[in-house]
């Protein structure tokens, strides 16, 4: 097997609303993958509302977005460049 690894990309979102220490755990872990030449992709949130159908309570619940779309359009931007024979998700 001769495959030569050309490229690492995490696709990813941090939610700016949620907790605090785990988004700076998520930033460091991000900062760790860039030290090392990854390469990052960040989407974002947003917040939905959210019935209860049963007691019609009402609440917020961050959705993440991009980070599907986000990993579909880089392996295919890649492809069409040849810059992978194969691609591993």
């Amino acid at each position: 097997n001769n495959e030569e690894l050309v490229l690492v990309r995490y696709c990813t979102a941090i939610n700016k609303r949620g907790n605090q220490e785990k988004n700076k755990r998520h930033r460091e872990y991000i900062t760790a993958l860039q030290h090392y030449g990854v390469e990052v992709e960040e989407g974002h949130f947003i917040i939905d509302e959210v019935d209860c159908r049963n007691c019609n309570h009402t609440w917020e619940r961050p959705q993440e977005k991009e980070t599907d779309v986000n990993i579909a359009v880089h392996i295919i931007d890649d492809a069409y460049q040849e810059i992978f024979d194969v691609a591993y998700l």
